[in-house]
């Protein structure tokens, strides 16, 4: 992008903001973007501030929650960028580790208190999780590893989908992984989780027997 005067943490920076769906705070730009090999380049958030000065980016504020989003153009190039640099895997798993780490506790917050703070920041937040678990389910051939990241991923959406009127796409999608843990064997307590929450959908939007069967599975 000629706009950036040649200066390398800007271009680089640029092309890192191409990781994240639907915008992301700049909280999240901090913890996700690296410009380790730019000992020299200021402050993230000065960069950001430039980016969208130069009308790069665009900045919204939704109830106090301010939020930077590539405009679709800049994000195209943002990304044929990345995957120049080479570095998007390492980008991925930054980005799907702050989400999941955050996240979780946000939807934690969330079943035990009901609390709308942190259900306001899951809703902001529902496309880069989906992002993680879209990924995670990407990869050929599909390791333990990235299944367990997809489940935690579908665990933390579920109040966000639901209310969204999305349950038979969420259902679907937690078919999809319990099916898949028949192949691969995750972590128990992911396993019962999962199989805690098809049974309480089924239980909420019928077939409740089936709903006792997955119960018990669950606690097994």
């Amino acid at each position: 992008v000629d706009l950036l005067d040649g200066d390398a943490g800007v271009e680089h920076t640029l092309a890192q903001l191409a990781v994240f769906e639907n915008g992301s705070s700049l909280e999240a730009i901090e913890q996700v973007v690296d410009l380790s090999n730019h000992p020299h380049a200021p402050w993230i958030g000065s960069i950001i501030e430039k980016l969208r000065d130069k009308a790069l980016l665009r900045e919204h504020n939704f109830d106090g929650h301010r939020r930077f989003t590539l405009y679709r153009s800049i994000e195209e190039v943002a990304h044929r960028k990345l995957d120049e640099l080479g570095e998007r895997p390492e980008l991925e798993s930054r980005h799907a580790a702050y989400f999941l780490w955050v996240c979780h506790d946000w939807a934690e917050a969330v079943r035990l208190r009901d609390d709308p703070l942190y259900h306001r920041s899951l809703e902001l937040e529902v496309e880069n999780i989906l992002a993680v678990r879209r990924r995670a389910m990407a990869e050929k051939p599909l390791s333990t590893r990235s299944l367990e990241i997809a489940i935690r991923a579908l665990l933390i959406v579920e109040s966000v989908l639901s209310n969204r009127g999305l349950v038979g796409a969420y259902y679907e999608m937690v078919e999809q992984a319990l099916e898949l843990t028949a192949k691969l064997e995750v972590a128990p307590e992911l396993l019962a989780a999962l199989s805690h929450t098809r049974a309480k959908m089924t239980s909420q939007y019928g077939q409740f027997g089936y709903a006792v069967g997955y119960l018990e599975g669950a606690r097994e």
